[in-house]
């Protein structure tokens, strides 16, 4: 086996734009800052004492290790920080990829080479065995909320479109088999475009928004691996105005897509051959918060142009997927309880009042909705929503289960839909 490379100290260290700090207590009483790592890269949540944090704000990529500790002198009343302290700050800080570094550009490098996203979640969100996973799936459709024996389909439609969740299957088994029964029922298709939501950002390491996160790795589930059509991501890809894999590293630990392509392989694997597509879509926060639409951006534009372009262009059938939740409330998203009945049937209401919009085939209603309440309910894959419905024009929508999950011990809930969409089938293709 090779030995792990070695990396000298950055000249000028420069610490990673993405990270996020935020003031914590500690168990004695004093203070520190957690580091939030979109990438997950860090073991754990990094925890750095607020002295260290002096240092780090001169972490910007212009200083070295002298300048660092002149600045540090300058700005703390003369108090001088040994060299060697500073040095194993930095080290410590770059062993965790928390600097832009040749150490955190080798593990990019690396991760970029390895042809297979492998199940991370698995033995989590669901079960890793095979033998045991195939039966858990199958509960979905026999639980008392489940699809049973009903069928999903529309009389000389195709489904064009679902809408699944991705909360842990150990809480949603019945709304996945909803969805996935419209899969079953209906003609497969030749391509399945998943579309996961950015959960932590939709961003790079040096902090540039992305729209979508592309990836050409081929998924392995417990239940083998689909291949992605690396030409139609290609394709994809050159029709965009920015470089959809310079956040590919997200698709790492991010569950949206994973359960999705497990629930594919489950029921169509070894019956149909067919592949996927995967990206990652950021939350459209910026134009929410601003209050404008979509179209105002024109990135999000050139996403939704290019992907309808390539799946036009495709020679087969496409269905796409959005792995999406919907609302988070309660203290575990910095609200207030929110599993008294008062709340619970308020967030239902609202729930079905959006959900409205999209079965009327209005996503430009849908977006609206979320913005006029301010996002309050922190609506999670909107993007991902917004963006299935306009690349794939359906014409018949059908709200197949809505279901919450309540977590007691926060007092929170999430809600979460599926919902599948039909259109005439697309004249040429097979």
């Amino acid at each position: 086996m090779d030995e792990a490379p070695q990396f000298p100290l950055p000249e000028k260290p420069a610490l990673r734009p993405d990270l996020q700090a935020f003031p914590v207590k500690l168990e004695d009483g004093g203070e520190a800052f957690l580091f939030n790592d979109p990438l997950s890269l860090a073991p754990g949540n990094p925890v750095v004492p607020t002295g260290a944090m002096a240092i780090i704000e001169f972490l910007d990529g212009k200083n070295d290790m002298r300048e660092i500790q002149a600045e540090v002198v300058r700005h703390f009343d003369g108090t001088l920080v040994p060299l060697e302290i500073i040095e194993d700050l930095v080290r410590q800080l770059d062993e965790n990829y928390m600097l832009l570094s040749d150490r955190l550009q080798h593990f990019f490098t690396s991760y970029a080479a390895q042809p297979i996203r492998e199940p991370i979640h698995a033995g989590q969100a669901y079960p890793e065995n095979p033998d045991e996973l195939r039966p858990f799936l199958d509960t979905g459709f026999t639980h008392e909320d489940g699809p049973g024996e009903t069928k999903v389909s529309a009389d000389g439609k195709e489904l064009v479109a679902l809408i699944a969740p991705h909360i842990d299957m150990n809480v949603a088994a019945s709304s996945f088999a909803w969805a996935y029964r419209a899969v079953q029922d209906n003609e497969p298709a030749d391509l399945y475009v998943i579309l996961g939501v950015a959960h932590m950002a939709a961003q790079t390491h040096l902090g540039e928004y992305i729209p979508l996160l592309l990836t050409r790795k081929d998924f392995a589930t417990p239940l083998g691996t689909l291949e992605t059509d690396a030409d139609f991501v290609d394709s994809l890809a050159k029709r965009l105005k920015f470089d959809a894999f310079a956040g590919e590293l997200i698709h790492r630990q991010e569950h949206s897509v994973e359960l999705q392509a497990v629930w594919l392989a489950h029921m169509l694997g070894g019956k149909k051959e067919f592949k996927i597509a995967a990206g990652l879509i950021g939350g459209f926060h910026e134009q929410v918060n601003e209050k404008k639409r979509p179209e105002e951006d024109p990135n999000i534009v050139n996403m939704i142009e290019s992907l309808r372009g390539a799946i036009k262009d495709y020679p087969g059938r496409v269905c796409v997927i959005s792995g999406s939740d919907l609302a988070h409330v309660g203290p575990k998203f910095d609200g207030t309880p929110a599993l008294d009945d008062e709340t619970v049937k308020r967030v239902e209401s609202k729930d079905r009042e959006m959900l409205a919009h999209l079965e009327g085939l209005d996503h430009g209603a849908f977006y609206d909705y979320i913005v006029d309440e301010k996002n309050e309910r922190n609506i999670c894959g909107y993007g991902s929503i917004y963006t299935t419905l306009a690349v794939t024009s359906p014409t018949d929508a059908r709200l197949l289960a809505y279901d919450q999950f309540h977590e007691e011990p926060t007092q929170s809930l999430v809600s979460f839909t599926s919902m599948a969409f039909f259109c005439k089938p697309t004249g040429g293709k097979k």
